[in-house]
Formats: C-alpha cells, sequence, structure tokens
C-alpha cells in the first residue's frame, strides 16, 4: 500500500489547467518571456554534490502536469520538506561549482526519489543538492 502523501500534488478541484506555463504554479519568473518549471524533484545522479537544475521554459509553453497558480507562496520551500536533508554544517564540496561558500552553507540533499536502476554495473548515486529557500511540486510539509 502507498503512502498518499508521497504522490504527486493533487489537481485542484475543478481547476482548470493553466493555458501557459506562465500562469502555472510550479513556474518560477525569471524574466518577462522565460521561467523555470519546478513541478518535479529532480532524481538521484551520478555526480556527487550535483546541484539540482530546473529546467527554462518560455512563459507561452505549457505541459500535461500544471495548475492554476493560486497564491504565490503555493510550493514547499526546501527547508521545511520532509525528503530534505542538511548535514549540521552544510555541505562543504571540494569543488564549489558556480555557487559561493556562503550558498553550500544552506545547502542540503532532496531525497525524494530514490535512486534508478542502471545498466552500469556497481554505478553509484548521489541525491541532488538544493538549498534552504529552493522549492518544487514534489516539496512536502515536514509532520
Amino acid at each position: 500500500m502507498s503512502d498518499p502523501s508521497l504522490d504527486p500534488a493533487p489537481p485542484i478541484s475543478g481547476a482548470a489547467s493553466p493555458a501557459h506555463c506562465s500562469e502555472c504554479r510550479f513556474w518560477e519568473h525569471r524574466d518577462d518571456r522565460d521561467g523555470y518549471c519546478k513541478r518535479s524533484a529532480q532524481v538521484p545522479g551520478a555526480h556527487e554534490n550535483g546541484i539540482a537544475r530546473w529546467r527554462q521554459t518560455h512563459g507561452a509553453d505549457w505541459c500535461g502536469e500544471g495548475m492554476v497558480r493560486i497564491s504565490e507562496d503555493v510550493r514547499v520551500k526546501c527547508g521545511a520538506c520532509r525528503f530534505w536533508f542538511r548535514p549540521e554544517n552544510g555541505i562543504e564540496p571540494l569543488q564549489y561549482s558556480d555557487r559561493f561558500k556562503d550558498w553550500w552553507r544552506g545547502a542540503g540533499h532532496c531525497r525524494r526519489y530514490a535512486p534508478q536502476a542502471t545498466s552500469e554495473l556497481g554505478g553509484r548515486s548521489f541525491w541532488p543538492v538544493t538549498h534552504v529557500d529552493d522549492s518544487c511540486g514534489d516539496g512536502r510539509a515536514k509532520i
């Protein structure tokens, strides 16, 4: 029996799908035309301390998983999500990538999804890194 609280965010009762990404509750505006689709959490990958990168879309795009935005603050922040794990002192990678050291102090691992099967023998998976202030549509508040 599956835990219903782990299912994707339920549709809003009687609500229509948004006509465009710019009207979606999971879309984060970047500028007048573009933004980031934060519908789903990133799955574990092959790189240790890989930063989660949400895909950029045009505001006029759309998909079948969108939901109409009802307020600005509808996604659970990573820091308040039950799937997010932050080591006591944050994460201290060997290379800071394109983020400053201060960003890494507020970083943690999104453990929303289990590693996926692969054809690679002995492959290792690592949970993606997100920041305490990031959010996505798969987040669930801590109980």
